[in-house]
């Protein structure tokens, strides 16, 4: 059975993550976190591409329902709106679809909350992608950069996205221009356009 999705805004960023994360493929232990799942598509890429070694691990955090900003933008756009039940049974059988199941721990609900619920210094890369507001970006940011080893990966998508026109610092750019402001010092800058991919370093 093959992977099915009802909609793909990742393989455009596929070839910065095919270098960005080439040095990692097929190693042993890595922790992969991920913050807005959906229907599983940039997981499944991960996990047939990267988390190929039978000890690495994948964790997905997602709330399994539309956001504010995606009804939004679905209402605009006349997009039908699937249900939560949809969305995160599709993301169920798309992760069993690549053979995924005992590699993947799913964590529904919020990201603020349950990311301090995971221990901290424990992650080779985290995925910034739920909620698209400048306040959850940077708050996701934080929260992640905590988790993250020394030389791990932090990911932001929708930097350029202006998904409030009416408010744009509102837009998850805003929050993310502030968390590389903010943690400058923490931080290597390694890819900015329409995703901003930091490698974390040593306190200066």
């Amino acid at each position: 059975m093959e992977p099915h999705f009802t909609s793909d805004w990742f393989s455009p960023h596929i070839p910065v993550w095919k270098e960005v994360f080439a040095p990692m493929e097929g190693k042993p232990d890595l922790h992969f976190l991920e913050i807005g799942s959906y229907e599983g598509r940039s997981a499944c890429w991960l996990l047939t591409n990267v988390l190929t070694h039978s000890s690495s691990r994948l964790t997905c955090i997602d709330i399994f329902h539309l956001s504010e900003e995606s009804i939004e933008t679905s209402t605009r756009l006349n997009l039908a709106m699937p249900s939560g039940e949809e969305i995160e049974s599709r993301f169920d059988a798309n992760i069993r679809a690549v053979g995924a199941e005992n590699k993947v721990t799913k964590l529904k609900g919020a990201s603020r909350e349950l990311l301090r619920t995971l221990p901290l210094g424990s992650f080779d890369c985290a995925y910034v992608d739920g909620s698209h507001t400048s306040a959850s970006a940077l708050i996701d940011g934080i929260l992640c950069l905590d988790l993250l080893k020394t030389d791990g990966l932090l990911v932001f998508d929708d930097y350029r996205w202006n998904c409030f026109p009416e408010a744009p610092l509102k837009n998850p750019g805003s929050g993310i221009d502030a968390f590389l402001t903010f943690f400058k010092d923490e931080i290597n800058i390694i890819h900015n356009d329409y995703q901003v991919i930091v490698r974390k370093t040593e306190k200066r």
